[in-house]
């Protein structure tokens, strides 16, 4: 998470340019993966667990393709290929 936030931070600029909902909704995603992996861990039960990852993996498939997008866009660029397989791990 914290590589997506400094990763963003220095390509700020650049993803306003060509998609101003890009960089929050990255943020907003990256953060997610943590915080629902967090929730899980103290969940009670077997299936509320399951579910809180569920949604912890749902938010790295967002994470995953926003880099591939801003790939595409070519506002993400050196950094990409670290931070995709971080996030697919």
């Amino acid at each position: 998470a914290v590589d997506v936030h400094k990763l963003t931070d220095r390509h700020q600029a650049e993803i306003a340019r060509v998609s101003p909902g890009m960089r929050s909704q990255l943020l907003r995603a990256v953060d997610s993966i943590a915080l629902n992996i967090t929730e899980a861990a103290g969940q009670t039960s077997p299936a509320r667990t399951s579910a809180q990852l569920m949604v912890a993996i749902a938010s790295a498939n967002e994470v995953e393709l926003q880099l591939r997008l801003g790939r595409a866009l070519d506002v993400i660029a050196a950094d990409y290929d670290t931070l995709v397989d971080e996030v697919i791990e």
